[in-house]
């Protein structure tokens, strides 16, 4: 035995165990909450001597954030280290935790680590423009918008379609489209020429309905070639 590796107590020489780290991954099963929610993984760690403890968060394909160590500045994500156990706690969870993460154990033995997935379900994120306004006749045109660039986690079931009208200056739904469809389009009929509007867009999963996607600037209700 190496002196180095001695444990020298109460007069006895025993040597320090050399154990290389193992996670207990029996909790380490895919998540699925809601934003606003709470979610934990709690692991148990094997390994001699005491190992260090890390978490990372995974690259975001929502905000293109690459992979980084979790540090106790988080502000939504709590880690608790004791000597054989390690806890990750989330609360107040936003869309953009949607994300795999890693739980590392280290010790000078070796290493153990495993990836983990969180999924956070929430509405979606708007359409994506320009909202775009076509065929614009005496009583109609035509509207052209994209897909979110988020959907929630979960399937667009369809997208309502507002316009502002130019008399009460409220916002009154006009009709909507299914989630599915391609090209995304509406018809917009029923104007009153020499009106003008203004149109958005909004899309609609389980969790709810986006931010509206708003045109640009208002079309006047006119026959192409008319003064």
């Amino acid at each position: 035995v190496d002196a180095g590796d001695q444990d020298a107590n109460d007069g006895k020489v025993r040597a320090k165990a050399k154990v290389k780290p193992r996670l207990v991954r029996d909790n380490l099963r895919i998540a699925t909450i809601k934003v606003g929610g709470t979610h934990s993984w709690s692991v148990d760690v094997i390994g001699e001597p005491i190992t260090d403890k890390t978490w990372t968060q995974g690259a975001s394909y929502i905000t293109k954030a690459k992979e980084a160590l979790i540090t106790e500045e988080h502000e939504r994500i709590k880690l608790t280290h004791i000597d054989y156990n390690t806890i990750f706690e989330i609360k107040d969870a936003l869309r953009k935790d949607n994300c795999k993460y890693k739980v590392r154990a280290e010790n000078c033995n070796g290493f153990d680590e495993e990836w983990v997935e969180l999924v956070v379900l929430g509405r979606p994120a708007r359409p994506e423009g320009p909202l775009e306004v076509s065929n614009i006749t005496a009583n109609g045109c035509k509207l052209r918008w994209k897909a979110p660039l988020d959907d929630g986690g979960m399937p667009i079931l369809e997208y309502n379609i507002e316009l502002l009208c130019p008399k009460t200056k409220k916002w009154i739904k006009k009709g909507k489209c299914a989630g599915d469809k391609f090209p995304l389009f509406f018809d917009v009929d029923g104007l009153e020429e020499g009106q003008e509007y203004l149109f958005r867009v909004s899309a609609v999963n389980e969790e709810g309905e986006s931010e509206p996607l708003e045109g640009d600037k208002p079309i006047k209700a006119k026959n192409p070639f008319d003064k």
